[in-house]
């Protein structure tokens, strides 16, 4: 299951330009997927996924159904209104969709199935299928969204661990970046870090070491204490990028926190398929560190990111 949670995306309103975008707001292309976008005044704010085989888990696909109308539970907010979109073969795509809108308590904006390179509104057997390369609307330049990987593994598998050479090559800066922490001084290593962060958005330009003191640093609970002071959903935004950067250098073996730390990064800007699939690798290594435990409440409950704002020291 992944979610995403957007803030301030621009209005979309035809069905055509739901299938444009969900690519660019989940942050890869979805195949054998069922996808659900919450739109509330009248702006998206939630783009969950799961697979389209979770239907024969009712545990795990009610779990997916309450984290997708979490938001709005309980909500005083005007209409909750949500896209569906279900990523297989036409026949297999119809009948999760189908099933799924039964479950939604919201109005429904509209449902497609999307099949290849083609797309059909649900229920629809008058018109054509809409091709799913569609004319440049410039709706992706608007949504300001980041690469889209191809699928789901290239997306993790941008930030997975070094090997080779590679490897040999980022466990010798590793030696370098032991040296630059201070175990005893914690706060200061937080401020490194903190400084680093800064000087990455500023452009200048990084060694690998640099970017391993910050994986070294996150080790220690006062200096993350330190990075967590200063983050925000829009700090998040402006550095998750540095995170992933620095989790791709970071050798097994001590990838758990930093994983863990990239994940939180992701979860507070919104991008909660990458904030899974970080969880998933560091939940392999270690599903007890206390920070894993807590990105793993979070994914579970579908926790919204505007939470970060009372939780943060």
């Amino acid at each position: 299951m992944s979610t995403r949670h957007r803030e301030s995306v621009p209005t979309i309103s035809s069905p055509e330009e739901f299938v444009e975008a969900i690519p660019c707001l989940l942050g890869f292309h979805p195949s054998d997927s069922l996808v659900v976008v919450v739109v509330t005044r009248r702006s998206v704010s939630l783009t969950a996924r799961c697979d389209i085989a979770l239907s024969d888990r009712p545990e795990e696909y009610d779990r997916f159904v309450r984290t997708v109308t979490h938001d709005w539970q309980g909500s005083r907010l005007p209409q909750i209104q949500v896209f569906v979109a279900g990523y297989s073969d036409r026949q297999t795509a119809s009948a999760a969709v189908r099933a799924l809108q039964a479950r939604l308590d919201a109005q429904v904006l509209g449902a497609v199935v999307v099949d290849h390179d083609r797309w059909w509104m649900i229920d629809d057997d008058i018109h054509g299928p809409g091709r799913l390369v569609l004319r440049d609307t410039g709706l992706s330049r608007r949504l300001t969204c980041g690469p889209v990987a191809a699928s789901r593994s290239d997306l993790a598998a941008s930030i997975a661990a070094p090997m080779g050479q590679r490897e040999d090559d980022m466990l010798r800066a590793l030696v370098d970046a032991l040296d630059q922490v201070k175990e005893d001084d914690p706060v200061e290593a937080g401020l490194t870090v903190v400084a680093l962060m800064s000087s990455w958005h500023d452009g200048t330009a990084l060694s690998d070491r640099d970017y391993l003191t910050a994986a070294v640093a996150m080790s220690l609970d006062e200096a993350r204490h330190e990075v967590w002071k200063v983050l925000s959903a829009s700090k998040a935004r402006q550095y998750l990028h540095f995170w992933k950067e620095v989790v791709s250098r970071t050798p097994q073996g001590i990838r758990t926190v930093v994983l863990a730390v990239t994940g939180m990064f992701a979860w507070i800007a919104g991008e909660g398929v990458l904030m899974n699939v970080c969880l998933e690798e560091a939940e392999q290594a270690d599903s007890e560190y206390p920070l894993v435990r807590m990105l793993s409440r979070i994914a579970r409950c579908g926790v919204p990111p505007s939470t970060w704002a009372q939780m943060k020291p």
